[in-house]
């Protein structure tokens, strides 16, 4: 089978990082954060929504760079860098959050990211 070529892994790359970053925003941190606040995940589902676009451009960026340079270290570090910065920034949107919410927002952050960033530069330095 021919390998595939750079532009369509980080096409690739760049569609499955989106997804990732606005799966983050509206589903993992929100649950999160809901969890421990011991609030509806609905309120801050409606609270992080206006950066929807903004972490689907930042994530999607990063995500064709990992499908340019595919392997599991490129694709921990570089997404496990935007899940860190999504989730201290999803977290601090939180009025008056304690320092323990921001940090437990940008510990998943950085758990989702690294481990989804592991599997996306794995699947794509196997494909080409």
């Amino acid at each position: 089978m021919a390998p595939i070529s750079r532009p369509i892994r980080a096409s690739f790359g760049l569609i499955l990082g989106a997804a990732a970053g606005v799966s983050l925003l509206t589903a993992i941190i929100p649950w999160v954060l809901g969890m421990v606040l011991s609030v509806d995940s609905l309120w801050i589902r409606l609270e992080v929504a206006g950066y929807m676009t903004l972490v689907a451009a930042i994530w999607g960026v990063l995500g064709a760079a990992v499908g340019a340079f595919p392997g599991p270290r490129s694709g921990s570090g570089l997404l496990g860098a935007a899940g860190l910065a999504t989730g201290l920034t999803l977290a601090r949107a939180v009025p008056d959050a304690h320092w323990t919410v921001v940090a437990l927002g940008a510990a998943t952050g950085l758990a989702y990211g690294s481990v989804g960033g592991f599997l996306v530069g794995r699947v794509l330095e196997r494909s080409g």
